[in-house]
C-alpha cells in the first residue's frame, strides 16, 4: 500500500512499459497511414 502512495505521489517519468507516449502513438499512426520516414520526419518536425 505504501508503495502505491509513493507512486501517486511521485509519478514514473517515463509511461510503463508496454504504454506508448504521444510522440510514439503518432509515428506508429503515420506507420499505419503508409508514411515513407521522410514523412513522418516532417509531419512531426523532428530531424
Amino acid at each position: 500500500m505504501l508503495d502505491k502512495l509513493t507512486t501517486l505521489r511521485q509519478p514514473a517519468p517515463h509511461p510503463p512499459a508496454g504504454e506508448l507516449g504521444l510522440r510514439e502513438r503518432e509515428s506508429l499512426k503515420h506507420i499505419c497511414e503508409d508514411f515513407d520516414d521522410e514523412a513522418i520526419t516532417e509531419h512531426l518536425e523532428i530531424s
